[in-house]
């Protein structure tokens, strides 16, 4: 038997942020492109001009709570703190700055 599925009450959310990524769109696109340009093969391993293209838009933004740490200098890793405004859940995201060689 096919559920039907769960309806949850539209806060404005969702159009909230259509027009915040509307407003924007030509910078995000333009970072996107900058992320998509910087060289970031697996292997050999270097991830490095992807950090720096973040950390130029992190700055951009204000987002300046940040570190850079690495276990070998060409695999650095950013972590990046966005302060609430009080009490609560904490989002903790981890993602990839690196690629796939060519043609896989």
């Amino acid at each position: 038997m096919k559920r039907a599925p769960v309806r949850r009450k539209d806060s404005g959310t969702s159009s909230r942020l259509c027009t915040w990524l509307g407003a924007r769109r030509k910078a995000l696109l333009d970072f996107c492109c900058r992320l998509i340009e910087a060289p970031s093969t697996n292997p050999p391993g270097d991830e490095r001009r992807v950090i720096e293209v973040m950390s130029a838009e992190l700055e951009r933004l204000g987002l300046d709570d940040r570190e850079i740490l690495a276990s070998k200098p060409t695999r650095p890793n950013a972590l990046v703190w966005v302060r609430g405004t009080g009490p609560g859940p904490v989002l903790c995201y981890a993602g990839h700055t690196d690629t796939k060689p060519v043609g896989d």
